[in-house]
C-alpha cells in the first residue's frame, strides 16, 4: 500500500512530521501545501487553492512573496510539480473537485490520485494557529469542514488520516502510528 504526506502550515506541522517518520514507513511521494511546501524537502508536488502564491511575488504581502523564489533563495529543491484548481498558466497542474475545502482538501485529494492513502500533517482544520502567520487561531476552518470535508468523508474515511486536530479526531491517526491517546 502506497501512502503520500501532504503538510500544510498548522504549528507544529514538523512535530507531526517527525511523528509519522518515526513509524519507519517511507512515502511514496511528498506534497507540499501552501507556505509549507518552502519548508518541505523533498517536495515531488505542491499545491495551494492559491495559485498566484506559489509563482508570483506580491510585494504588498511580504509573507506570500513567490513562494518558489523563497526555496531557490534558501538552496532548497525547484523539482517539483505545482497545482491548483484555477487558470494560473504558471501553475504546472490542474486538480478539480476540491476547492471547497480550502487548500488542505486539496492536498488530501491530491494525494489519493498519486498513491492509495494519504497521511495530513498540518491540516488539522481547526483553530490552532498557522506556521507563518501572526494569528490566534485559524477562524474560517470551520466554514471549509462544512463545505468540502464533510462531502468528501465517506470516500476519505479508510484512506486519509491524519496526525492532529479536527482532522484526526474524523479520519483518526495512520494504522502504524497510532498512540495510547487513540485508543482512549
Amino acid at each position: 500500500m502506497s501512502f503520500a504526506v501532504a503538510v500544510g502550515g498548522a504549528r507544529g506541522w514538523q512535530d507531526e512530521l517527525a511523528e509519522l517518520l518515526a513509524a519507519g514507513r517511507e512515502p511514496a511521494d511528498w506534497i507540499g501545501c501552501n507556505d509549507a511546501g518552502v519548508e518541505l524537502e523533498p517536495p515531488d508536488h505542491w499545491c495551494s487553492l492559491h495559485p498566484e502564491k506559489p509563482v508570483r511575488e506580491n510585494r504588498d504581502h511580504p509573507r506570500h512573496w513567490c513562494w518558489v523564489r523563497q526555496r531557490r533563495e534558501a538552496g532548497r529543491s525547484q523539482d517539483f510539480v505545482t497545482w491548483s484548481h484555477g487558470g494560473e498558466p504558471r501553475t504546472d497542474r490542474r486538480i478539480y473537485g476540491y476547492s471547497d475545502g480550502a487548500s488542505g482538501l486539496m492536498a488530501a485529494g491530491l494525494g489519493l490520485q498519486l498513491c492509495d492513502v494519504v497521511v495530513l500533517c498540518g491540516i488539522r482544520m481547526d483553530h490552532h494557529p498557522n506556521a507563518y502567520r501572526d494569528e490566534k487561531g485559524w477562524q474560517k476552518g470551520h466554514l471549509y469542514r462544512d463545505r468540502g470535508w464533510k462531502r468528501v468523508h465517506d470516500d476519505f474515511q479508510g484512506r486519509v488520516f491524519s496526525m492532529a486536530g479536527w482532522t484526526r479526531r474524523v479520519f483518526g491517526p495512520p494504522p502504524w502510528v497510532a498512540s495510547d491517546e487513540d485508543a482512549a
